[in-house]
């Protein structure tokens, strides 16, 4: 029986855990958003100018695989009817096409001092981080919630909003913007085909919240 109870015991404690290990990643991350010297950084837009080749492609003897070619990637963007670049020396193996958008925060009193958007997004990703282990510990609490609430379906509830948050967290953690008009914004800008899969995510999860809440069978 004492073994049953631990069991039982531990069963609980590890979605806690993991609940908290969500919520300590976002408050990093929110953390990290108020403290961050470019929070008061102006946005604009930046246009792909052209890519620089940071390492050529190679063997990697370690891993046992073949590098692909990465790119430091240089952005323009006009402030006041000025032009200013900036190079992302973050490098990567994918280049934009010609003037795709990317987020620039720039200094107003100083426009040549900027960053790109990345680093604003990386305390977004951590939020997002956070929030999703938080979502993916709520299914174990479940078994504590009563299966109904008049005619709603609380699993449904719970289960289609998950899906929805995760489906829109995914977008905002590729736009880097927490903002519904923003996020649309970047949406109309920059849609590619990937980006079909979390909306469909969030198209399903709100049509499920709608089926439990309106349309419930018991």
């Amino acid at each position: 029986m004492k073994k049953r109870s631990n069991g039982f015991l531990l069963l609980l404690l590890m979605p806690v855990a993991v609940f908290l290990i969500g919520a300590v990643v976002s408050g990093i991350g929110i953390y990290r958003s108020v403290t961050s010297p470019i929070k008061n950084y102006t946005e604009t837009t930046g246009y792909f100018l052209y890519a620089e080749v940071a390492e050529e492609e190679h063997y990697n003897a370690q891993k046992n695989t073949s590098e692909a070619t990465t790119y430091f990637l240089t952005y323009q963007y006009y402030v006041d009817g000025n032009v200013y670049q900036i190079t992302d020396k973050s490098a990567t193996a994918f280049v934009p096409a010609r003037n795709e958008e990317t987020l620039i925060l720039y200094d107003t009193d100083n426009p040549q001092n900027a960053v790109m958007g990345g680093t604003k997004k990386d305390s977004t990703r951590l939020i997002l981080f956070g929030i999703f282990f938080m979502l993916g510990s709520l299914p174990f609490f479940l078994i504590f919630l009563p299966k109904s609430v008049g005619s709603a379906d609380v699993g449904g509830i719970v289960a289609g909003s998950i899906i929805a948050i995760v489906g829109y967290g995914s977008i905002s953690a590729v736009s880097g913007y927490f903002s519904p008009v923003k996020t649309l914004n970047y949406l109309q800008s920059s849609f590619s085909f990937p980006l079909l899969i979390p909306i469909l995510m969030m198209g399903v999860g709100i049509f499920a919240v709608i089926k439990s809440i309106f349309f419930n069978k018991k």
